[in-house]
């Protein structure tokens, strides 16, 4: 587990780059705002639009998966994809996602009747991602006793995170490995060709930070805090804090972002469909559309 001194250093280094945090801070407060003031059916339509996202970033860290030829233009779809990992992901999050966040992966896993979930590999790297979370979290709390001056919010959240990742950089399934270049011998010369490395755990701390209790409060949880680039070898202990801020601020920039989006898309839909019987389900079909940008008849139970 993290020392007081590690994670009040943290805090303090955090708190001595006052542009960047600046700018996270504003990210943040106005994510909150937004989420504050949103209605029932703009919280409900964002949730869902979370869950996507968190689709798009599990794609993007575990890798774009076996799906096949056939699904290569839809595989980033949520409703229309085969890839089973989307299961996997909707169910983990009702289980373990917080309120908002499992509410609405429920809806969308009722949608497409998911039933594959993640294997005991896979189980391992989310268990060991939120394990080093609440060790993190546990060191902050006793750092602030120690430090009121670390009391502060955007340092306290950040800092959290940082160390959690400083924990799971020591961890070989974590760390984001080097490509090679593979050479292959023909009658008349070689051919070359470069081959990715697999990837790291980043994932699972992408989906872990989705769960109850984890980020700042009184705002819907951000999908893509982490970055693979943190987890690479090659990165200098310095440019941890810095690239974490830019991450996590982008993050909370694109939640408010879709809050804002949702919030006129519903409202032209209201507009639109006024003249319906409050009985339509015409309303429901326009938030799920707005949300995750797809519907069809068939996801609609």
């Amino acid at each position: 587990m993290p020392s007081n001194q590690t994670i009040a250093s943290i805090c303090s280094l955090v708190m001595n780059l006052p542009l960047a945090l600046s700018g996270y801070a504003l990210a943040l407060g106005r994510a909150q705002a937004a989420w504050r003031f949103a209605h029932a059916d703009l919280r409900r339509a964002s949730a869902l639009a979370a869950v996507s996202a968190a689709w798009d970033i599990f794609r993007r860290d575990a890798g774009a998966g076996d799906v096949g030829p056939a699904h290569e233009n839809t595989a980033a779809q949520l409703l229309l994809t085969d890839d089973p990992r989307r299961d996997a992901m909707l169910l983990w999050l009702v289980d373990h996602g917080a309120p908002p966040i499992a509410e609405a992966a429920a809806t969308i896993a009722a949608m497409v009747a998911a039933t594959h979930r993640f294997g005991t590999t896979q189980l391992d790297l989310l268990a060991r991602a939120r394990d080093a979370l609440v060790d993190a979290g546990s060191a902050r709390e006793r750092a602030v006793i120690d430090d009121p001056d670390v009391e502060d919010l955007p340092a306290q959240s950040l800092a959290t995170l940082a160390v959690a990742i400083e924990g799971l950089r020591n961890d070989a399934d974590f760390v984001e490995g080097q490509g090679s270049e593979v050479r292959h011998a023909l009658p008349n010369g070689t051919l070359s060709h470069y081959v990715a490395a697999e990837p790291g755990g980043c994932w699972a701390l992408n989906l872990a930070l989705l769960t109850a209790n984890v980020q700042p409060s009184l705002t819907l949880q951000s999908a893509g805090l982490v970055s693979r680039a943190l987890f690479r070898n090659d990165l200098e202990a310095d440019e941890i804090e810095p690239h974490l801020i830019e991450r996590a601020g982008a993050a909370h920039n694109r939640t408010y972002m879709t809050l804002c989006r949702l919030d006129g898309q519903l409202s032209r839909g209201t507009d639109a469909l006024v003249h319906l019987s409050r009985n339509s389900r015409a309303r429901d079909a326009w938030l799920l559309v707005a949300a995750l940008g797809a519907c069809k008849r068939v996801n609609r139970r």
